[in-house]
């Protein structure tokens, strides 16, 4: 299967159980992986038959950064579900979601799932 690599989407918003989470912003970084097949649309040269990443890159910011969960699986969880739900090329999905900025110790606390259209 093909892959649409989506690095290092830059966002912020409140993701968190502890008070200072849930009242200043946070970087929250996502990365993505959308399984799909890419033999239509190379051929047609046609977005509509495409995945358009632009429309996924806006709809996760949006989502992310509207959100106000408390935590980490939620937001992996829903980001997974939305993008199969919204975007029927993609026939699987690995969605990864880090907050670099939420222990002095590390340099990122993430998670990684991935999710397919056949369960």
């Amino acid at each position: 299967m093909d892959k649409i690599i989506i690095e290092n989407l830059r966002l912020s918003g409140i993701l968190g159980i502890y008070e200072y989470e849930r009242v200043q912003k946070q970087s929250i970084v996502v990365n993505l992986v959308l399984f799909t097949d890419i033999s239509r649309p190379a051929a047609s040269e046609d977005i509509d038959d495409a995945v358009d990443y632009t429309a996924v890159v806006r709809r996760v910011t949006d989502y992310v950064e509207q959100s106000r969960h408390l935590l980490l699986e939620k937001v992996v969880t829903a980001v997974a579900q939305l993008i199969l739900d919204e975007f029927p090329a993609v026939q699987q999905v690995r969605v990864r979601i880090d907050k670099p900025d939420i222990l002095d110790q590390v340099d990122t606390v993430g998670m990684e799932i991935t999710r397919s259209r056949d369960g």
